[in-house]
């Protein structure tokens, strides 16, 4: 009985952690495919434009197909005149409607 029971035990604790991590789905907006998008929407020069997947925030909204992502993209800005030749850092907000669709996501922005 207790051979049994160690038995049911083990498989319940192989088993146990593969089903939690299925769980948890990765937030939409930091899902690779859906930053690579987010980035040819942008109307910045690349060069000088940095987006961190980890500062996205996302918001859900009452669809549950539908998610508003919120990032701050890090963009540096030269001035010569102003700054001289020390680059300004500053953050523009963007914002983007994320909807899941059966074979993806459709990204539109929402600025």
């Amino acid at each position: 009985m207790v051979a049994r029971l160690m038995a049911l035990l083990s498989v319940a604790l192989l088993v146990g952690p593969s089903i939690t991590a299925r769980a948890a789905p990765p937030p939409t907006c930091r899902l690779q495919s859906v930053v690579d998008v987010i980035a040819q929407h942008l109307p910045l020069d690349r060069r000088y434009t940095r987006i961190d997947p980890w500062s996205i925030v996302e918001v859900p909204s009452a669809d549950p197909r539908l998610v508003r992502c919120s990032l701050c993209v890090m963009v540096l800005h030269y001035d010569m005149p102003h700054l001289g030749e020390v680059p300004a850092l500053r953050c523009e907000a963007w914002t983007f409607a994320v909807r899941a669709v059966r074979n993806g996501y459709v990204v539109d922005v929402a600025r």
